[in-house]
C-alpha cells in the first residue's frame, strides 16, 4: 500500500505518520453511523495487516491521539 511513498518514508531522519482509524480486528464492526444524519452506516476500521504495512514502510512513530 505504501510502495511509492516508502522509499522517502524509511529514509527521513524521522518519519512520523497519524493513524486515523480504528484497528479493531478482522471483524466488521458496525459501530459508527454517518455524522450527515442520512442513516447510512460507516464502517471505520483498518484490516490487521494495515499496521504491519505501516511498520513495514520505515515509519519511527505513528500517533493515534486524533480528534
Amino acid at each position: 500500500m505504501f510502495a511509492n511513498a516508502k522509499p522517502y518514508i524509511e529514509n527521513a531522519d524521522l518519519a512520523i505518520g497519524v493513524l486515523e482509524g480504528p484497528l479493531a480486528g478482522n471483524e466488521v464492526y458496525d459501530y459508527s453511523l454517518s455524522n450527515y444524519g442520512d442513516g447510512k452506516r460507516v464502517r471505520l476500521n483498518y484490516p490487521d495487516e494495515f499496521a504491519q504495512a505501516i511498520q513495514n514502510t520505515g515509519f519511527d512513530m505513528v500517533t493515534i491521539a486524533n480528534n
